[in-house]
């Protein structure tokens, strides 16, 4: 690795380009709070594991395409019975759902 001197002045105004930057050379503690938005995060990079508990609300899922989101789960004896968002609603046989669960894990 070459070693650069910095002039005696300083370094000049748009001296450091993105270029000169190393892979992992400006660390998390090196950015300002809030410095990076929704535009900047990897495709994926946001699980589950970065979400904390009810931070997603019915309020914030409204109108996501393709999907019925629960409203509800009223669990009696061995059914459940679930409340969609749209106002439909099923009931499920726990034990069948037990038994499917079972078959896999053999």
């Amino acid at each position: 690795m070459s070693k650069t001197t910095i002039p005696a002045g300083g370094i000049t105004d748009s001296a450091v380009t993105t270029a000169k930057i190393n892979a992992d050379a400006i660390t998390g503690a090196k950015l300002a709070d809030d410095a990076i938005n929704s535009e900047h995060y990897t495709d994926g990079s946001i699980d589950t594991a970065h979400v904390a508990d009810s931070q997603i609300t019915a309020a914030k899922t409204t109108g996501v395409a393709g999907y019925v989101l629960i409203k509800a789960i009223t669990i009696s004896g061995t059914t459940a019975s679930v409340t969609f968002q749209n106002g439909s609603s099923d009931v499920v046989l726990i034990l069948l759902m037990t038994l499917i669960f079972l078959q896999e894990m053999i």
